[in-house]
């Protein structure tokens, strides 16, 4: 009897993750665009982590690619390394520096991106800045809340302003936002000014979608879940590295989903959200946390 008692709560169970894979599969669903078409992409701190793999898989889909970062030799670094993988007729590959805090250098980008590609299609505001220490708000140092706030919620309004204004005339254009921890209006403790930062993205979004209705032009938001980079790993707990190997992904991992709909959400009406990982996924991935154990990295007991 309880072998079968068990028998049926091993089947209930199975059908359980089996509904809400389906059901997570169901939220995720957003067009796709997997076609070899050249779109002229600006990536935002793309010359490591997520930006780095989202220009990667651009450069992948024939997409010419404008690279960026604050020091030039970042930028010529990810550029030498990305350069094998630009090998599309007519496909380009630019690099320029750009501090995103800046409004004068996200004008810049702009510009250098209209120069050297003719115009831009799309614009992802992915460069951002995490708290480095972690501590309350009262004991964050002014200059790192000046420093996150300045990159994750001022470099998104510059690069949104600067984007638009070449796309506005030329008649077209796609701004993409990456959000992050505190977008849902979440609590963020030890790092308050980075949730707070993060937490006017999505409104940012919604504001510009309605300024650009009937323009031609789009806004939407993307959201890559937990990436795991070196950023993610700064002062983790082992207890914080067991969940890593449960919810977080590599940089590649998230581009090669989020990249083909990001391409797609160009011609799409503003206000697409791409969620990587869903609240269905969540669940998913804690109930098959047995087979995800040391997935990403070693966790030592």
């Amino acid at each position: 009897m309880a072998d079968g008692n068990g028998s049926l709560l091993g089947a209930s169970c199975a059908a359980c993750l089996a509904a809400a894979g389906v059901a997570w599969a169901m939220y995720r669903r957003t067009p796709v665009d997997t076609s070899i078409r050249s779109l002229n992409v600006v990536v935002t701190g793309s010359t490591r982590g997520l930006g780095f793999a989202l220009a990667r898989h651009h450069l992948l889909r024939g997409d010419s690619v404008v690279l960026s970062s604050r020091t030039a030799s970042a930028v010529e670094s990810a550029r030498a390394a990305l350069t094998p993988v630009a090998n599309f007729p007519g496909q380009k590959l630019v690099g320029h520096v750009c501090d995103v805090a800046s409004p004068s250098g996200c004008d810049s980008l702009a510009s250098e991106a209209k120069r050297a590609l003719g115009g831009i299609d799309l614009w992802i505001n992915n460069a951002g800045a995490t708290q480095h220490p972690k501590a309350p708000l009262a004991d964050t140092p002014v200059e790192t809340i000046q420093s996150v706030v300045g990159t994750n919620l001022l470099g998104t309004i510059f690069g949104c302003r600067a984007a638009l204004r070449v796309m506005l005339e030329q008649g077209h254009g796609c701004v993409v936002n990456i959000d992050g921890r505190g977008s849902r209006g979440g609590a963020s403790p030890q790092s308050a000014a980075y949730g707070a930062s993060k937490a006017a993205i999505p409104q940012l979004t919604k504001s510009l979608a309605k300024e650009l209705k009937g323009t031609g032009c789009f806004v939407h938001t993307a959201s890559p879940g937990m990436v795991m980079t070196d950023l993610l790993l700064t002062e983790a707990s082992p207890a914080s590295l067991k969940i890593f190997n449960i919810l977080a992904e590599t940089p590649d991992t998230v581009a090669a989903w989020l990249v083909p709909r990001m391409r797609a959400a160009t011609d799409q009406p503003s206000g697409m959200y791409l969620h990587y990982l869903t609240p269905f996924g969540v669940a998913w991935r804690f109930a098959t946390a047995p087979w995800r154990t040391d997935q990403l990295i070693k966790v030592l007991p």
